[in-house]
């Protein structure tokens, strides 16, 4: 007796998906795309960047309620991928997605990878959002309560004025000429997104003996860099007269006296196309030159 046996491949049942769209550009100001995908046998929708380790992902049924993380896929009528500096929305209406970038604030191009899931394959594509506008700082209180002043003197270097000739003569100094206030803003803790926060505030200044805040003027500023300025309360233009006796040579430094205050924060931050606000704590410095002291060798 003779045994005939038969051999077939084996078959991949499962759906072969139609390409999605793989590389998406979007304007970091409200840049939108729509493209084509493959709603059926969806299991997911995620999101990676290059930019914020923190990024949240949010879905929302038609009517903006929002669905936990047993959601199922076919209630998902919108999706929010946010973080500080950048804020990426997906709209999803039968088998297309609008995908949205109503910020970036960051100083460079965003790199975000979405991801779908079948269970059985993914599907990615790689989204570029330019950069946009940068975060402001809308609101600023300082804690006074808590706030620590001190002194700092500072010596410049030796300067020398010679008089050659038979008479008296006077020198002018202005001691205070080339002297700066300076703020520094320091959000604490530190995060890599607030480097792309900026804005113009009202910063302490030392008036009648006494630090206050100054709401006459605002100071244009960076989180964390120390910010160079004059204020109506630096006496930049001062100046002192030096009576320089005949034929003789006088040798002085400038005793520069700064004031100083570390004052506690609570700021709020905005992004400006989404209007999504996050808050910010920290301390601001502020040096600020107040008097000085002439000496003479």
């Amino acid at each position: 007796m003779t045994v005939f046996q038969s051999c077939s491949d084996d078959k991949d049942d499962t759906p072969e998906l139609p390409a999605l769209e793989s590389n998406i550009n979007l304007d970091g100001n409200g840049g939108s795309e729509t493209i084509n995908f493959t709603p059926r046998g969806l299991k997911d929708i995620s999101f990676t960047n290059d930019e914020c380790a923190d990024a949240t992902t949010s879905f929302f049924t038609a009517d903006g309620t929002e669905l936990s993380s047993d959601r199922n896929m076919a209630e998902v009528a919108k999706i929010v991928y946010a973080a500080p500096p950048f804020t990426l929305t997906v709209n999803i209406k039968g088998d297309k997605l609008t995908i949205t970038s109503l910020d970036n604030a960051c100083l460079n191009d965003l790199h975000v990878t979405m991801s779908l899931d079948y269970g059985y394959t993914m599907q990615r594509a790689e989204i570029t959002v330019t950069n946009g506008y940068p975060m402001n700082i809308t609101t600023i209180e300082y804690d006074w309560d808590n706030a620590e002043a001190a002194t700092e003197k500072k010596l410049t270097e030796k300067m020398t004025a010679n008089n050659y000739g038979d008479t008296t003569t006077t020198v002018t100094v202005n001691p205070l000429y080339d002297t700066w206030s300076t703020v520094r803003i320091i959000p604490v803790p530190y995060q890599s997104w607030m480097q792309y926060v900026t804005g113009f505030i009202n910063v302490p200044w030392y008036v009648g003996d006494k630090w206050s805040l100054n709401t006459g003027e605002t100071v244009g500023i960076y989180l964390n860099e120390a910010i160079s300025y004059h204020s109506a309360a630096d006496p930049k233009d001062a100046s002192v007269t030096l009576d320089l006796q005949p034929h003789s040579t006088l040798k002085f430094q400038v005793e520069v006296i700064y004031q100083y205050v570390n004052v506690p924060f609570t700021a709020t931050v905005i992004q400006p196309n989404s209007k999504t606000e996050w808050p910010i704590n920290g301390t601001c410095l502020v040096r600020q030159p107040y008097s000085w002291n002439v000496i003479i060798e």
